[in-house]
């Protein structure tokens, strides 16, 4: 996939409704991009989609997983006014909510709404809500449009290209890791290797991972590598990661708690690298608040993070550069061609 094709496939994962629980689109986005790419599609009992390459006879199971779900929110009640207030699904948004434009799905379609400033000296009920106005007057005048408490939300911002080879979306920080996911599969097809290549659109990342954690335990894999977001920080701070200078390894961190890459596994990664002449960036940060509580339960195999660098992540102007991207696909396939990864 050259870099025209990568930007065009970013627009279009930037662009589907999909936060928490709701990630049916990207997850049609999937199927229709892997089609022709594996041997078979199947979905779990979570909404996870799983597209097989497969290996040889009784070889092992190699898991391949990238989070589907962006920021995003669900109503939680309708104000006398009309006012539309929301929790967040997952950890809270890192920047100010207000003065932006979203997009409410309800039982009659995408809604547009608005979130305006927050009057001075005024805070909202019960934390970090989200206060939408969808021009009702009234609850019974919301209720009449098709909203309803559960509806989800989040920012109506259009993905677009800045400059050469970047590419800011409203959730980069998870589909750029998509985007990777589809890539590594499109490589690996023109390899003959003896494992059996699983790779796993996973639903619910933001709510500690389930859909990935399930699809591990329910398969069994030898080996799981996982593409998500390097958070780099603002320009004008020290960042852990750099853009356009190669995927991250990460060493120690990252999205599950307390996920310590063993050596071996780093050192094949980096001669993998070096062989293939891959940029790559080392990354050592603390667990990510997003992980939270103990390491899962039963998840007893090495866990390989893999991450593209972004600046602004999980904000409606994460910003990512394509050749990260790229590079991480090139990463993984090298590195899962290699004779010794199994």
């Amino acid at each position: 996939m050259n870099q025209q094709a990568l930007t065009a496939l970013l627009q279009r994962l930037d662009s589907a409704f999909g936060p928490s629980g709701f990630e049916e689109d990207i997850g049609l986005i999937f199927a229709e991009e892997m089609s022709g790419w594996c041997d078979e599609h199947r979905t779990d009992k979570l909404g996870s989609h799983l597209f097989w390459r497969k290996g040889e006879a009784d070889a092992p199971v190699i898991l391949l997983t990238a989070d589907m779900d962006e920021p995003g929110f669900m109503l939680s009640s309708i104000t006398s006014s009309g006012t539309l207030l929301l929790l967040p699904i997952g950890p809270p948004a890192p920047q100010p909510l207000q003065n932006q434009d979203y997009t409410l799905y309800t039982s009659q379609g995408m809604l547009p709404a608005v979130c305006g400033p927050q009057p001075a000296g005024q805070e909202l009920p019960n934390g970090p809500l989200l206060a939408l106005d969808v021009g009702a007057r009234s609850r019974r005048a919301a209720e009449n449009r098709g909203i309803a408490i559960g509806d989800p939300a989040v920012s109506s911002r259009r993905g677009e290209s800045i400059g050469k080879s970047l590419f800011s979306g409203r959730s980069m920080a998870a589909r750029s890791g998509c985007a990777a996911l589809i890539c590594t599969m499109r490589l690996l097809k023109r390899a003959a290797a003896p494992a059996n290549i699983v790779a796993c659109a996973a639903v619910q990342g933001r709510l500690g991972k389930r859909g990935m954690l399930a699809a591990a335990q329910a398969l069994s894999p030898q080996l799981v590598l996982s593409f998500g977001a390097a958070g780099s920080g603002a320009p004008l701070l020290q960042p852990s990661s750099r853009l356009g200078e190669g995927p991250v390894i990460r060493a120690y961190g990252g999205m599950l708690p307390g996920n310590l890459l063993p050596r071996f596994l780093r050192c094949r990664l980096e001669a993998a690298a070096r062989l293939h002449h891959i940029p790559w960036q080392l990354e050592v940060t603390a667990p990510s608040a997003a992980a939270g509580g103990p390491p899962p339960a039963g998840l007893s195999v090495p866990v390989v993070e893999i991450g593209i660098p972004c600046r602004y992540e999980n904000t409606p102007v994460c910003l990512v550069d394509t050749g990260d991207i790229l590079n991480a696909a090139r990463l993984a396939a090298a590195f899962l061609e290699a004779p010794e990864a199994l």
